[in-house]
């Protein structure tokens, strides 16, 4: 839980960074941008109806540095978009609105169902595949046929 609270306070700062910027630099960078690769150009704006994972990258990659896109998905609310990221071994999820110029990085309350749709979507893209786990390397306590495991993780430092 701590490391996702500083993760997403290191978002923040980095999008309040970002406002600093002069009016003339973000008039620039609402044209086309140009991806890394130099070879794709992307409208600033997204479609109602579809925003590529190249157009998240495009708008986050000023803020969060080495950003890879996991997903991007409609939000519950009109003209947000959630966007799933990975950006140096930390996973997280903002959301950009349709004209690609403001992005809120914090959790999606519902206040119906007092649920956080935030920390569900982040539940699912940090679910680990237990299948991929070598156990043969694991030490291995109690009856190796048993129904469930219990898989206990440890960090050295």
């Amino acid at each position: 839980m701590s490391s996702r609270r500083f993760f997403s306070i290191a978002v923040m700062l980095l999008v309040l960074m970002g406002c600093q910027q002069s009016s003339e630099s973000i008039s620039s960078q609402k044209a086309d941008t140009i991806s890394d690769s130099g070879a794709v150009a992307v409208t600033a704006t997204a479609r109602a109806d579809s925003l590529s994972h190249d157009q998240a990258r495009n708008a986050l990659i000023n803020l969060v540095p080495d950003v890879t896109i996991i997903h991007v998905k409609k939000s519950v609310i009109n003209d947000l978009w959630e966007v799933g990221f990975e950006s140096r071994g930390k996973k997280g999820i903002v959301y950009l609105d349709e004209s690609l110029n403001y992005i809120i990085a914090g959790n999606l309350l519902d206040a119906r169902t007092r649920k956080n749709l935030t920390e569900e979507s982040f539940a699912l893209i940090n679910k680990v595949d237990l299948s991929l786990i070598p156990y043969e390397k694991a030490l291995l306590i109690g009856d190796k046929r048993a129904k469930h495991r219990v898989v206990v993780f440890d960090d050295v430092d």
